[in-house]
């Protein structure tokens, strides 16, 4: 490869958030998918493996920062997508957002407050080729093996302005573990206090919260907002209801609710910062009006599911009828075991703009059920925002089993941010 030299502007570093392109995105998350056209077709003759950084002398790769390539995506017209096909680039970073059995290898590359997102990466070397003008990156779709997150990782990238928001793909040559440390602050809230057990942590070491309401208060939940503006909840200790755990990333908000001292919670509440959701589909291939697929555990609540996944942005993501296979089932979730009580409602909140609204079904039973409803589907209400609320009240007096399924005829995925099962006190 012939080595471009590439310089940016000290003006290009100012003002990064006027492409959508910041230094702590809220908003940018990676797709199930690479978005690049020709990052989707698999490499038919590719072998995976590493190769050693090139020394600075003899490099082909221009050297830049993440914060750089934000400046590079500010400069763009965000009203259009400009792909960069002159230069490989070497970027080093902390990996983040890296999905158990995700073969496309999309993720987040981190350089202390800048953040950026990864539309697709590989250990293969021969994924990105051609000549300076030309150059594309084809994934081979094995994923990433053998990096992990929290570890420093140098890549060889090219970089993409997708609709105003900064990506890059590209293969890694090189990782390593990281001795960075990372703080977790509490954000100030009133009628308590939390303190966190330590000044700094490792990339995954356990942040512990200590919750102190005032009287009159109990503690609700504990929410940890990282650096790509995604919220995740902390566990509550089995043996007291004022301590929490979270694994530690490379920015740690934590948000402390309360409530009234004495409040029965009467609701199970299945949302994306649970971590029981399976990390990939359940693949499995079906006869038509055959239910498969798989049992876990989330919120409390022992589910039965088939083609639901954690989409990489953290919603809950339930995968629709596959016109290429069309023997495999729609996707729909349920519980296996009964609820202790009686359900009264469901309420189902999905990120706007995602799919088409009207595809979703939500029915409840005095059995487990176990495969596709083809119930109608629920008309939404839609909020200022474009977000989407599903309410279910169940016919039944007795119903203490549910089911969510996606009623699309087409391939779409639906998104659900949140489920909340009311029962009766």
């Amino acid at each position: 490869m012939k080595k471009i030299l590439f310089t940016v502007a000290a003006a290009a570093l100012l003002g990064l958030a006027a492409c959508g392109g910041t230094t702590e995105p809220s908003s940018v998350v990676p797709s199930e998918e690479p978005i690049s056209q020709d990052s989707a077709t698999p490499s038919e003759d590719s072998t995976s493996h590493e190769t050693p950084v090139s020394s600075e002398e003899d490099s082909p790769y221009e050297k830049i920062t993440v914060a750089e390539i934000i400046a590079w995506c500010n400069e763009q017209d965000p009203a259009e997508d400009t792909k960069d096909t002159d230069t490989v680039f070497e970027v080093t970073g902390i990996i983040e957002g890296l999905k158990e059995g995700d073969k496309y290898g999309n993720g987040f590359l981190t350089d202390g407050d800048s953040t950026i997102v990864i539309y697709g990466s590989t250990t293969d070397e021969t994924a990105i080729s051609g000549d300076p003008g030309t150059y594309t990156f084809k994934n081979p779709q094995k994923g990433v093996t053998g990096i992990a997150n929290g570890e420093e990782v140098t890549m060889h990238v090219l970089r993409e302005n997708y609709k105003g928001k900064p990506e890059i793909m590209g293969v890694y040559v090189d990782h390593k573990t990281s001795t960075n440390t990372y703080a977790a602050t509490v954000t100030p809230f009133e009628n308590g206090t939390a303190v966190v057990d330590k000044e700094a942590y490792t990339y995954g070491e356990t942040v512990t919260v200590t919750v102190t309401p005032s009287e009159g208060y109990q503690t609700k939940e504990v929410v940890v907002t990282n650096l790509q503006g995604q919220d995740f909840k902390a566990k509550v200790s089995e043996s007291d209801i004022n301590v929490y755990t979270f694994p530690a990333v490379s920015k740690n908000v934590i948000t402390v609710t309360l409530e009234a001292a004495g409040t029965v919670k009467n609701y199970y509440e299945l949302d994306k910062s649970d971590t029981g959701w399976p990390t990939a589909y359940s693949e499995k291939k079906a006869e038509p009006k055959t239910s498969v697929g798989s049992d876990f555990t989330v919120g409390g609540v022992q589910i039965h599911g088939v083609n639901v996944a954690v989409y990489s942005g953290g919603s809950i993501q339930i995968n629709g009828k596959d016109t290429e296979n069309p023997g495999r089932v729609k996707g729909f979730f349920g519980n296996k075991v009964a609820l202790e009580k009686k359900i009264t409602s469901i309420v189902v909140t999905a990120t706007k703009t995602k799919y088409a609204p009207g595809d979703l079904v939500i029915t409840s039973g005095t059995s487990a059920m176990t495969s596709f409803s083809t119930a109608a589907a629920i008309a939404p209400t839609k909020d200022e925002e474009g977000g989407y609320t599903y309410t279910y009240t169940p016919t039944g007096a007795d119903d203490v089993y549910f089911n969510i399924s996606h009623n699309s005829t087409d391939t779409y995925a639906v998104y659900l941010d949140s489920v909340i099962i009311n029962f009766a006190a």
